[in-house]
């Protein structure tokens, strides 16, 4: 099963081209997530005049089977705006969609540790934007989301959908299954190597703004999870905000809430600049 990624698009708004005090902005996209979706974000930061970088990695079940999949992923987004990373001085903001998005991020921060002048990189990190994550997800809820990107209605009918998320359920049940066995000798790796969620909780160095856009009807990302890891983060000194809405479904917050999700985002960014 593949849902193959969009290259990645850079968007300049008129007016920034050559003033580093512009804010770049890194959009990673969720599961089947399509550029014209993660356009209307984008359009939200570029009305702010700020740069944008859009990329939704490639969801292949080979490739996924640990966090270490996203490492091209990573390294492809790296290389396309080499330039804008080392030649600017502009500030950056991470605005990362789901898990797949959290797993793109932990992948590129984790890169930024190899390359050179990556942690002046990081230095220019501002602020981190979650919609819907970071959260440990079971396999009957990382089944919906792989169902839902490969087999969308109204293009497919519910029983091919129900059936294909039963079979990856049952893959991931068997891959946690694993990972239970292996952590009764490696305990402190099994799971940080395969799942995002726990990778990022051991990250000392997360950018201190964060801003949270969740919802608690969320059947993906449940929000108790959610709420855990910003808690851990807020222990740490974190600066936090959290926008949660009491009811609308996994990344379409912007979709019932527009005025909203835009006001909180909006507000974030003038936080910072």
């Amino acid at each position: 099963m593949s849902v193959e990624a969009e290259d990645v698009i850079v968007i300049e708004p008129p007016g920034t081209h050559g003033d580093a005090s512009v804010p770049i902005v890194f959009l990673f996209g969720w599961i089947g997530c399509r550029d014209r979706y993660l356009a209307k974000y984008s359009a939200i930061y570029e009305a702010q005049k700020c740069i944008t970088v859009r990329y939704t990695a490639c969801c292949a079940l080979h490739k996924i089977k640990s966090q270490d999949g996203f490492g091209a992923s990573a390294m492809h987004v790296y290389k396309a705006v080499d330039n804008l990373l080392h030649t600017t001085e502009h500030p950056i903001i991470f605005h990362v969609f789901s898990m797949n998005g959290c797993s793109l991020f932990a992948s590129l921060w984790e890169l930024l540790d190899t390359v050179n002048d990556g942690q002046m990189i990081k230095n220019r990190v501002k602020g981190l934007v979650f919609d819907s994550c970071p959260a440990y997800t079971r396999p009957w809820q990382s089944s919906r989301a792989l169902a839902f990107a490969a087999l969308p209605p109204p293009l497919h009918s519910n029983f091919a959908r129900f059936s294909y998320r039963c079979f990856y359920a049952a893959f991931y049940v068997a891959r946690r299954t694993m990972l239970w066995l292996q952590s009764w000798w490696d305990p402190t790796a099994a799971f940080d190597k395969h799942s995002a969620y726990y990778r990022m909780m051991q990250f000392n160095d997360l950018p201190k703004n964060q801003l949270y856009l969740c919802s608690k009807t969320d059947e993906i990302c449940a929000h108790k999870s959610i709420t855990e890891f910003c808690d851990s983060q807020l222990h740490r000194g974190a600066s936090i905000e959290t926008k949660c809405w009491p009811e609308s479904s996994h990344c379409e917050h912007l979709r019932k809430y527009p005025e909203d999700y835009t006001a909180a985002t909006v507000a974030f960014l003038h936080k910072m600049f």
